[in-house]
C-alpha cells in the first residue's frame, strides 16, 4: 500500500524541512500522524505546498530523514 498525503507547510515544519532534522514543532495531529505511517510500515509519500514567502523555500527539493523510513517528503514553492 502506498499512501499520498498533500499538506500545506506550516511554519512549525519549515524549520525542520531546513534543518533537515526531524524535530517538528506544533501541529502535533500531522506530525504524529506521519510518524504513526511510519511505525506502521505504511509508504507513504509527503507533498508540502509553501505559499508563504517566510517559509523561505524557494525551489522543490525532495527529503529524506533517517528515523521516518517510510516516508519521503517533496517540497513544491508556489
Amino acid at each position: 500500500m502506498k499512501l499520498l498525503l498533500i499538506l500545506r507547510l506550516y511554519s512549525h515544519f519549515a524549520t525542520t524541512i531546513k534543518e533537515e532534522q526531524w524535530r517538528p514543532k506544533g501541529m502535533p495531529a500531522v506530525y504524529k500522524l506521519i510518524e504513526i505511517l511510519n511505525e506502521k510500515g505504511i509508504n507513504t509519500d509527503v507533498i508540502f505546498i509553501s505559499r508563504d514567502e517566510k517559509d523561505d523555500i524557494r525551489k522543490y527539493h525532495k527529503l529524506k530523514f533517517n528515523q521516518l523510513n517510510n516516508i519521503n517528503f517533496f517540497i513544491f514553492p508556489l
